[in-house]
């Protein structure tokens, strides 16, 4: 019996097709970074949306591939996160990346937001990038 939840919310035409294996995989990283997972609500939005509250909450007025905002208490792990899959998407081909592998690392990279990581400097955005690499693996092996 989980006493979590993840859900995935989507106002776009994307699906994740794997979201048993994802949300799982997530769950399996909150537990490796040593916080319990509460609640986390995957919202997946069109990039006009995305740019809006990044304007909102960041004063940063441009499309972003995800914002995470945390609502934890202690070592209990709750958020929501937007997703724009159509930035995905382009920093995927930018980054030459599969889409699968950038769709991963954005769900990855807001769970560890929530687990206490920052990427606001040079050092975090290595550790936090070094993280991602390391559980997209594990997702690759394990949970895919």
């Amino acid at each position: 019996v989980y006493n979590f939840m993840i859900q995935f919310i989507y106002n776009t035409s994307f699906r994740l097709s794997n979201e048993k294996n994802v949300s799982e995989w997530v769950a399996f990283i909150a537990k490796s970074e040593g916080v319990t997972l509460k609640k986390v609500f995957y919202n997946y939005v069109s990039p006009k949306d995305i740019r809006a509250l990044n304007k909102k909450h960041l004063s940063h007025d441009y499309v972003t591939d995800v914002l995470t905002f945390d609502y934890s208490s202690k070592k209990d792990i709750s958020g929501e996160v937007f997703i724009c899959q159509e930035q995905v998407e382009e920093n995927a081909e930018n980054h030459s990346q599969s889409v699968e592998n950038e769709t991963i690392r954005v769900v990855c990279h807001a769970i560890l937001h929530l687990c206490g990581y920052s990427d606001t400097a040079e050092d975090h955005i290595l550790e936090m990038r070094s993280k991602e690499d390391h559980y997209l693996k594990v997702f690759q092996t394990t949970f895919k």
